[in-house]
């Protein structure tokens, strides 16, 4: 959390436990790059309004990200239309570099940033309204730039009804996202998997050669793949099969289901391995988390690919022979979960020849 957030937080007396968002379904939604600050300010509070006023467009008010999109678009309509009266010539979201719609005031203003650089967190923010007024350009950043609007002594000297409506400055929550009382960490069961599929093994499908997997599947090669690099940076033995695709075949995707590999993209084995521990750390915090355990807690699940609609592909250690590991299938809310008694290459054959027998767990 920036320092900028939480100065915010404690101004407004906010202490909730911060929510964990998944940001890929808003920004692929977007097609857009979001400012770091704004991510972490959505993420300490939910939707809401500052002072009465002061409303974030936050993507945790919408089921589907494309609501989302249409909240940003309608108010980029609106921002476009007052730009015609404007002595300076603006461009409007969805056009590159053009101003985004981040927080409204009422009817009276939207707050926008110009997307006129490569580095989001530098974007200024524009007090955009109607009437013709030149729009003033605030350098500052997002949450920054809410502190200031809704503090005493004011700012922003086009925005100090705002601080006056009541100090110290208030924020509340939309009904529904009500504060979340701090709970003890939930405390993992190393045992969860073992118990649920240790009858799995050792009667696992076993691997198949992955050039059988090749006319079956959508396969990007991974330039300079080293198997001995991968596994001594892995700090452990991972299944062969999983090293033979990539070595074979590079990133493999069949059906929802896309292999991550080590190739340094957001897709990247480790990249993916880390945001999802983060996320279950956070998530233990709050009291909520998956039953079973996620590396690197112990015996935890190893990720090693990922699913449309966020969800996640496994491996359950639950004996010491990685050849042994079934996949378990992971949803988004990392709370379901369906297991599957066959290796990482067994599965992926499974799932291109017999798609409609795979169950996954719901998107």
């Amino acid at each position: 959390m920036s320092d900028n957030v939480e100065a915010l937080r404690q101004a407004v007396g906010w202490s909730s436990v911060p929510r964990v968002i998944d940001w890929r379904g808003p920004v692929e939604e977007l097609g857009i790059a979001l400012p770091g600050e704004y991510k972490a300010l959505v993420e300490a509070f939910p939707p809401g309004e500052f002072q009465t006023f002061v409303k974030i467009l936050h993507p945790a008010a919408f089921v589907d990200p494309s609501e989302f999109r249409t909240e940003i678009t309608g108010y980029a309509a609106i921002v476009a239309d007052w730009a015609e009266d404007q002595p300076e010539s603006y461009r409007v979201y969805p056009a590159a570099g053009g101003l985004i719609p981040w927080a409204i005031v009422g009817f009276d203003y939207v707050f926008c940033w110009r997307a006129d650089g490569a580095d989001p967190d530098a974007w200024p923010t524009i007090i955009c309204s109607g009437g013709g007024e030149p729009w003033p350009v605030v350098e500052l950043p997002t949450a920054a730039f809410l502190n200031a609007v809704v503090t005493d002594p004011p700012v922003i000297e086009e925005l100090d009804y705002i601080a006056a409506e009541v100090q110290p400055p208030e924020f509340t929550p939309l009904r529904g996202f009500e504060p979340v009382p701090d709970r003890p960490v939930r405390k993992p069961d190393p045992q969860y998997w073992i118990e649920r599929l240790q009858p799995y093994t050792p009667r696992i499908l076993s691997e198949i050669p992955a050039r059988e997997l090749a006319p079956l599947v959508e396969a990007v090669p991974v330039a300079g793949f080293d198997e001995y690099a991968f596994l001594e940076r892995a700090g452990r033995t991972l299944p062969g099969g999983y090293c033979d695709i990539v070595a074979t075949l590079g990133v493999v995707t069949v059906g929802p289901a896309r292999l991550c590999a080590p190739d340094g993209s957001d897709n990247d084995f480790f990249t993916v391995g880390k945001a999802l521990s983060k996320r279950v750390a956070a998530e233990r915090k709050q009291g909520g988390g998956p039953l079973g355990t996620v590396h690197p807690e112990r015996g935890g699940l190893i990720p090693w690919g990922r699913l449309d609609g966020g969800g996640y592909l496994a491996w359950a250690r639950i004996t010491d022979d990685p050849y042994e590991w079934p996949v378990v299938a992971l949803d988004a809310t990392l709370r379901h979960h369906v297991a599957y008694p066959m290796s990482t290459s067994r599965f992926l054959l499974e799932l291109a020849t017999n798609p409609d027998g795979v169950v996954l767990p719901p998107a």
